[in-house]
C-alpha cells in the first residue's frame, strides 16, 4: 500500500507519522529508530490492533504486509512500539509512558490522534478538490469538527480508564472482604481453643460440676422433646377421633334423611292407593292391584285409566302397558 500513512506511538506516547511507508519489517524498524533516536541497543516490538480488537505483533515482512492491508479508508495505520533495553538516544529522550494509562486506553488515545489526523487530511483534500478555493469559514468548520472527534475519543479513553480503575477497586474490596472473613473464622477457632484450654486448666471440681450441669441440660432438652412428641401424638389422636365423630354424625344424618324420604314416599303411595281405591269399585281395584303386582308400577291412577280405556279387559290393558313401556 504505497500511499498508506503510518502513525507510530512509542511506549504509549504521542503518535507521530513516519515520513514514508516502510516496505519491509527491517525498513519499519529502521524508520522507528530514526524517528525515536534510539540506538541499536534498544529492542523494539511493533504491534497493531485488528478489527476484533486483538493485539497483533509484527515480526516479519509478511506480517507487516498484512498490517498495511488493514489501513482504514483514510489510508491510516496506527501502530504501537514497545521499546526496552538501552533506550539512550543521540537527541532528546522520549517522554516516559504514564503508568496510570492502561494498554486499552493507550490504544484509544492513539486512535483519537489518528482520527484527528484523518480529519485534517479530509480538510486538505476538500480544499484541493475545490481547486484550492480559500474559504476560511469552511476550513475553520472542518478543523473544529476534527477537534471535536479528537476530544470525543479522548473522553472515551478517560472513561475506559475510570471503568478499569473501578473494576480494580471492586476486586480489591472483594479480596479485603474475603480476608476479613478468613480472619473472623480464624479468630473464632482460636477463641474456642482458648476456652477448651481454660477448661482443662480449671479446678477439677468445677470441671465436673460444669459437666454435670451440661448433662442435666441435655437431659432436660431430651425430656422436653419427648413431651412435645407426646403432646403432638395426643393432639393428632384427638383430631382423628373428632373427625371420626363428625363422619359418623354425617352418616347418621344422611341415613335419617333417607329414611324420612322413604317414609314420605311410602305415605304418598299409600295415599294414592287409598284415593284410587275409593274412586273405583271392588272389581276394578282388584284388576289395578293385579297390574301393579305384574310390575307395571304403583301409579294406580294411571293403571285405572288404562283399564278404563280398554273396558276393564286386563289382557288388553297388559298389552297396552307393555307397548308403552
Amino acid at each position: 500500500m504505497a500511499d498508506c500513512r503510518v502513525l507510530v506511538s512509542l511506549n504509549g506516547g504521542e503518535a507521530k507519522a513516519l515520513p514514508a511507508t516502510p516496505s519491509s519489517h527491517t525498513d519499519l524498524i529502521d524508520a522507528v529508530r530514526a524517528l525515536s533516536g534510539f540506538g541499536p541497543g534498544a529492542e523494539l516490538v511493533v504491534q497493531w490492533l485488528d478489527e476484533d480488537g486483538d493485539t497483533i505483533t509484527v515480526s516479519s515482512d509478511q506480517e507487516w504486509a498484512e498490517a498495511l492491508s488493514t489501513a482504514n479508508s483514510a489510508g491510516l495505520l496506527v501502530i504501537q512500539v514497545a521499546a526496552s533495553g538501552d533506550l539512550s538516544v543521540a537527541n532528546e529522550e522520549p517522554a516516559p509512558r504514564d503508568p496510570r494509562v492502561s494498554d486499552a486506553e493507550s490504544w484509544v488515545m492513539v486512535e483519537a490522534e489518528a482520527a484527528a489526523a484523518s480529519a485534517h487530511n479530509s480538510v486538505t483534500s476538500t480544499a484541493t478538490q475545490n481547486g484550492g478555493v480559500e474559504d476560511e469559514a469552511e476550513q475553520l468548520r472542518l478543523a473544529a469538527k476534527a477537534s471535536e472527534a479528537s476530544a470525543a475519543a479522548e473522553v472515551e479513553a478517560r472513561a475506559a480508564a475510570v471503568e478499569a480503575e473501578a473494576r480494580e477497586l471492586a476486586e480489591a474490596e472483594a479480596v479485603v472482604a474475603r480476608l476479613d472473613e478468613e480472619e473472623k473464622v480464624a479468630r473464632e477457632e482460636q477463641e474456642e481453643k482458648d476456652r477448651l484450654a481454660a477448661m482443662a486448666m480449671a479446678n477439677p471440681a468445677e470441671v465436673a460440676a460444669a459437666a454435670r450441669m451440661e448433662a442435666a441440660q441435655d437431659q432436660r432438652r431430651v425430656l422436653a422433646e419427648e413431651e412435645a412428641r407426646a403432646r403432638g401424638a395426643i393432639q393428632e389422636e384427638h383430631s382423628r377421633a373428632l373427625a371420626l365423630r363428625e363422619e359418623e354424625q354425617r352418616q347418621a344424618e344422611a341415613a335419617e334423611a333417607a329414611a324420612n324420604a322413604a317414609e314420605a314416599a311410602a305415605a304418598s303411595v299409600a295415599a294414592a292407593m287409598e284415593q284410587t281405591r275409593c274412586s273405583v269399585d271392588a272389581d276394578s281395584w282388584t284388576l289395578i292391584l293385579q297390574l301393579s303386582e305384574m310390575g307395571f308400577g304403583e301409579d294406580f291412577e294411571r293403571l285405572r285409566q288404562v283399564l278404563a280405556d280398554h273396558d276393564q279387559d286386563i289382557t288388553r290393558a297388559v298389552e297396552a302397558l307393555s307397548a308403552s313401556a
